[in-house]
């Protein structure tokens, strides 16, 4: 038998080291130094034996074994948040794994690195589906389609309209309709002489703005309509020069009524919704 302190040669059944007093019963370095018993008595033993088999005779694990271990346990339990970085370093656990010499912490390595490439790809899938399916809006019809390409709604015109109107001095509405005023959808207008559309009327277009402002009960909502007239009639003779106007209007929606000012001329009308 060797002594697995100083490698010497014992006869079996000895209890201690004849040289250096080690126990040869229950020893208390676990590797022989075959270097001593070598070049003291002429063995031919390799060291090699104990450097890459363990005491049962299998090959333990080398260094790229165990790094595939453990970046497969980390990417496993890290895929989950940092997906998007999970997987180039699942897959150089992988190749580790691969190029290992070692049998049993290799294949562990391997499945790991592979169960945490899956569920970083997994989650990083579904986290770009959810954000896609986040820009769109659902229709009615339950199809989905891209926000953007959506038609803006249409702002209610509240000025649109046939409005009859009086004189307005500041404390009530005249006796007689003098002005109609009509406001259409499509916004092109017609402003005419009350019951006299004929002989004296304005016919062009408009735009309107809201103002975002209201009277103290907030009752009345105002706006600002501009005219841009195309032809004007003044009894009865088509004028040359332009007609262009601007006049704020507040409105009372319920009650359908508006006090209506010339910005230019502060001429003030009170009209009622047709």
């Amino acid at each position: 038998m060797i002594c697995n302190r100083c490698g010497s040669y014992e006869q079996e059944g000895t209890r201690f080291c004849s040289r250096c007093g080690n126990c040869l019963i229950n020893p208390t370095y676990p590797n022989v130094n075959y270097n001593n018993y070598n070049n003291n008595y002429g063995g031919n033993y390799s060291g090699n034996y104990n450097n890459n088999y363990n005491n049962n005779g299998k090959q333990g694990p080398d260094g790229m074994a165990i790094a595939s271990l453990i970046i497969g346990v980390a990417t496993v339990l890290l895929s989950f948040i940092f997906n998007i970085f999970v997987i180039p370093v699942a897959i150089v656990g992988f190749i580790l794994g691969i190029v290992s010499k070692a049998k049993g912490m290799k294949i562990a390595g391997i499945i790991l690195n592979i169960l945490g490439a899956i569920i970083g790809i997994t989650v990083l899938a579904l986290y770009m589906i959810y954000e896609y399916r986040d820009d769109l809006d659902y229709d009615y019809d339950h199809h989905y389609y891209d926000s953007s390409e959506k038609e803006p709604e249409k702002e209610s015109n509240y000025v649109s309209g046939v409005w009859n109107c009086k004189s307005f001095d500041g404390s009530g509405p005249g006796d007689e309709y003098i002005v109609t005023m009509k406001l259409n959808d499509d916004l092109t207008f017609t402003w005419n002489k009350y019951n006299d559309e004929k002989n004296n009327h304005v016919y062009g277009h408009y735009t309107y703005e809201d103002e975002h402002k209201q009277n103290q009960s907030g009752d009345y909502k105002y706006y600002m309509v501009d005219f841009d007239g195309d032809e004007f009639v003044n009894e009865g003779e088509l004028q040359d020069q332009k007609y262009a106007s601007q006049y704020e209007m507040g409105i009372n929606e319920e009650l359908g009524e508006a006090i209506v000012m010339n910005v230019k001329t502060y001429n003030m009308y009170y009209c009622f919704k047709d």
